[in-house]
C-alpha cells in the first residue's frame, strides 16, 4: 500500500461530522450540498505538518496534531475516449489558518494543481487563480490554485489570460510564469471589473 492508499483509508475513516468539522462549516458558511465534486470528501482531522526536502509543506494524520480541515485534490486521466476523475492527493490546513495549506505527497508526486478542469476548459475565458484552496472553496471551486513547486508548467501549457487575488499576488504570477502570460487584477472598487497588472 502507497503513502496515499494508506492516508485515503485514514482520511475515510476519520472524515465524520465532528464538532470541529461542523463548527468549521458554519463559521465559513460552507454547504457541503452545493460544493463542486473537485474536492471530493472534505473532513477534519488532527494533522502534524512538516517540510519536505524542497522546503515545500507537507502532512500526516496524527493524534498529536491540531485540527485541520482536508480535501481530495481530483485529477483526471482519459481512458477510451472518457475523462475518468481520481484522487491525486490530500490537502489540509489548519481551520484557525486556512491560508496555511500543505499537501499529503511530495514535490514530485501527487496533484501540482487544483481545478486541472478549469484550467483546460475554459474556452478562452481568462483564468481565476487563488492563492488558497480555502480561498477557491469559498469561490465555489471556479479557477485553480496552485500547490507546489512546478505547477507553472500547467499554466504555461493552458495558457492566459490569469485573474490574481489581487496585486501582490498578481506580481507572484508574473514573477512565477516568466511575464509570459497577461496577469489580471479584479478591481478594489466594484470587483467585477478587472485589470490589467501585468
Amino acid at each position: 500500500m502507497n503513502r496515499l492508499q494508506q492516508m485515503l483509508s485514514e482520511f475515510y475513516q476519520l472524515a465524520q461530522p465532528v464538532p470541529e468539522f461542523m463548527s468549521h462549516l458554519r463559521w465559513h458558511r460552507f454547504d457541503l450540498a452545493t460544493l463542486p465534486s473537485e474536492i471530493g470528501i472534505f473532513g477534519v482531522a488532527l494533522c502534524r505538518r512538516f517540510e519536505w526536502p524542497d522546503g515545500s509543506a507537507g502532512f500526516e494524520f496524527s493524534l498529536h496534531g491540531v485540527p485541520c480541515a482536508v480535501i481530495e485534490a481530483i485529477c483526471y486521466r482519459q481512458d477510451v475516449g472518457l475523462i475518468e476523475p481520481y484522487t491525486a492527493d490530500l490537502v489540509a490546513w489548519p481551520v484557525n489558518d486556512p491560508h496555511s495549506f500543505a499537501t499529503a505527497l511530495g514535490p514530485c508526486d501527487g496533484a501540482e494543481l487544483l481545478g486541472p478542469l478549469a484550467a483546460v476548459k475554459r474556452g478562452g475565458q481568462p483564468l481565476h487563480m487563488f492563492q488558497s484552496p480555502f480561498a477557491w472553496m469559498q469561490n465555489n471551486c471556479g479557477g485553480s490554485v496552485l500547490l507546489k513547486p512546478g505547477a507553472e508548467f500547467w499554466l504555461h501549457k493552458a495558457g492566459g489570460p490569469f485573474v490574481a487575488e489581487d496585486f501582490r499576488h498578481a506580481i507572484k504570477l508574473r514573477e512565477l510564469l516568466g511575464g509570459k502570460h497577461q496577469i489580471l487584477v479584479p478591481s478594489n472598487s466594484t470587483r467585477t471589473t478587472e485589470r490589467r497588472a501585468a
